[in-house]
């Protein structure tokens, strides 16, 4: 058992946090109790209770399929828990306060970075995204890459690393913004011996300096090497080993089925061939009992861990609090940098637009002096349906690619995702609107007098209304099979009031007087601002799994 060198000060602790006397009982930075969580029908665990304490390090392991995947998602705040509670450093780990989340650092099966974005560009995003100022979010990123030894690849797109590569850029993404409690799936996979000693010399390097990390691990001689306590999932139960009580051949027949998986509670016996362990989030083990913290100084990039309950820091776990402004800013800028260096979206939906209305040019009646009335209406049949198409791409490409996932492990309201998303995907379908309405009006033939900045206004309020449904529906679709079938059957009767009154609206401005669709500029006014509240407010259930 290392010494915990590292505890919340006295001004921040509590009584979850420390105990009377701390060389006793060591900060406990994640804290499962009872946790459950279920697929429909199917139970994947039940009662899971574990503590990893600072300075510790905690391996769970188990056969395929036993959840461990599950159980660390769960943990990092990815998936919510059918029952029981999750605690980082004290405080509830819940989606009302995402605070707690600047203490953790993720690493998963998939690459959560962007493929589009350079690896010190991902880097720094991230490091800003989490608090962190421009420049020591670009210091940061510098040192990791050189640690990790990806230096020389610094400025490849991340899409194009190789596997061992993306999976230490991966673990340099977690350690961004220096979190206290590290929750790593499997990060050995696909990494050559030199890397997995580098990973394995991080592990050491954090627990003794008092953080703690909790690692899903396959190999039992890995497993006995680097954890403290080894947490065996199985059978939908789980039980908490400290490692000195395995053996890496028990362990070993144990994982490949021989004996048979323990069945009993955490509570329960001992399991075949090993001393009974103490229960799961027990009292420390007699080695954890005699040593102590008094008088170790904790890092200094960490900072305070506030108490369950207190305000929000301006700095917490080396991260300034992201204000909701520069939070909207970064994220839209990444939006529009990914889709700047794609080339292929806004051009494949100008492309539509373009064909559309050379269709309608070609197949309405050459005496288009008649057709004043309809422009509107025209003009909206082809932005309809190139938003429909928007607003299904984004979000699934996020969710096939895991990058979505990085996001929702960030310290900001996942309220600020959806605006985020909503300014972006609304501005590039409006820059699309004002860029082709000359060329498409010009190929319909217009040549009324038109109120432009009735026009333009009609554009946006249009706009914005099929942007706030659409983003929330593209959220809720893309994990879903048939999607880009289901998003128009939901898109359409939502947005149906949008497309009414942005018609009604358009053709006014385009007849010289929109005045006469004053009705419809209101109707779509309260329709963007009721909307846009209520996506906001149901963003974080639509992305909840």
């Amino acid at each position: 058992m290392r010494t915990p060198a590292w505890r919340p000060p006295a001004e921040a602790a509590t009584p979850t946090d420390l105990g009377a006397d701390p060389r006793r009982a060591p900060a406990v930075l994640l804290d499962l109790h009872d946790l459950e969580r279920r697929y429909g029908e199917q139970v994947v665990f039940r009662q899971v209770s574990w503590r990893v304490r600072a300075g510790e390090i905690g391996a769970i392991m188990g056969p395929n399929g036993a959840g461990k995947t599950t159980l660390v998602q769960v943990a990092a705040g990815l998936l919510a828990p059918d029952g029981g509670e999750v605690r980082v450093a004290g405080r509830v780990a819940g989606p009302a306060r995402p605070g707690w989340r600047r203490l953790v650092g993720y690493v998963g099966h998939r690459p959560l970075v962007h493929p589009d974005l350079s690896a010190l560009e991902n880097l720094v995003f991230f490091g800003r995204l989490y608090g962190l100022d421009a420049a020591e979010a670009r210091r940061r990123a510098e040192a990791l890459l050189d640690r990790l030894g990806l230096a020389a690849a610094a400025h490849r797109p991340a899409g194009r690393l190789s596997r061992g590569m993306a999976q230490r850029l991966e673990v340099a993404r977690s350690l961004m913004h220096r979190p206290i409690l590290w929750l790593w799936d499997e990060p050995f996979t696909g990494l050559d011996a030199g890397a997995a000693r580098l990973l394995e010399d991080l592990l050491r390097e954090h627990a003794a300096a008092g953080g703690a990390a909790v690692v899903v691990l396959h190999e039992p001689e890995r497993a006995l090497a680097l954890a403290d306590r080894v947490l065996l999932l199985a059978g939908g139960k789980a039980r908490d080993v400290p490692a000195r009580a395995l053996d890496a051949g028990v362990l070993e027949a144990w994982l490949a089925g021989t004996p048979a998986a323990p069945t009993e509670t955490v509570a329960g016996g001992a399991m075949p061939g090993v001393a009974r362990a103490g229960v799961a989030g027990g009292p420390p083990g007699p080695a954890a009992a005699t040593q102590g913290t008094r008088g170790v100084p904790g890092p200094a990039a960490w900072g305070p861990v506030p108490p369950e309950g207190a305000a929000e820091s301006p700095r917490q776990g080396g991260a300034r609090a992201v204000p909701v402004g520069p939070a909207l800013a970064l994220l839209v800028a990444r939006d529009w940098r990914q889709e700047w260096r794609r080339r292929e979206g806004l051009a494949s939906l100008a492309t539509f637009v373009l064909l559309v209305g050379l269709a309608l040019a070609f197949a309405l009646d050459p005496a288009r002096h008649a057709l004043g009335p309809l422009m509107g209406g025209l003009l909206w049949v082809a932005f309809y349906f190139a938003a429909m198409l928007l607003f299904g791409r984004a979000f699934a490409q996020d969710a096939d690619r895991g990058t979505l996932d990085g996001l929702l492990l960030a310290p900001v309201d996942r309220s600020v995702l959806y605006l985020a998303r909503v300014a972006s995907q609304g501005l590039q379908m409006l820059l699309l609107e004002l860029v082709l309405v000359p060329v498409v009006l010009a190929w319909l033939g217009y040549r009324g007098a038109a109120h432009w900045g009735g026009f333009v206004l009609a554009l946006g309020l249009g706009t914005l209304g099929l942007a706030v449904v659409g983003t929330l529906l593209g959220a809720l679709t893309a994990p879903v099979r048939g999607r880009e079938a289901l998003l128009p059957v939901l898109l359409f009767p939502m947005t149906a009031p949008v497309l009414l009154g942005a018609v009604q609206a358009a053709g006014a401005a385009l007849a010289g007087v929109p005045e006469q669709a004053a009705l419809w500029f209101r109707v779509l006014a309260v329709y963007d601002t009721m909307f846009l509240v209520a996506g906001a407010l149901l963003f974080d259930f639509v992305v909840a799994r």
